[in-house]
């Protein structure tokens, strides 16, 4: 069970591909690591239960907001908003934040 200091849920921004993303971070450093990306529409706070669950598991939990989305920045215009654009913060995200297995629900 994981103890009151590594379940708080702590509100950050990274900057990624030339764009602030704001993610949560929660749990344990040394659990096992979990990413949660959002779906249309969504935010990184979709995820707080899950979050409360995962993080009492033991796990390390990694939930951005897209480009666009929540607290991250969002730029002008349409471009930047393609599933490419999107998919190459995610993989930004996981090189830059996750270097160990990760485990990804959506």
């Amino acid at each position: 069970m994981a103890d009151a200091k590594h379940s708080a849920i702590q509100s950050n921004t990274i900057e990624v591909n030339g764009v602030k993303i704001h993610y949560l971070l929660a749990g344990d450093p040394e659990g096992s690591p979990v990413l949660l990306w959002h779906g249309f529409l969504g935010t990184s706070s979709s995820w707080k239960k899950v979050i409360s669950f995962l993080t009492a598991s033991g796990f390390s939990v990694l939930a951005p907001d897209m480009r666009g989305y929540g607290d991250s920045v969002k730029p002008a215009g349409i471009a930047g908003y393609d599933a490419r654009s999107m998919s190459e913060d995610f993989r930004a995200l996981v090189k830059l934040s996750l270097t160990m297995g990760i485990q990804i629900l959506n």
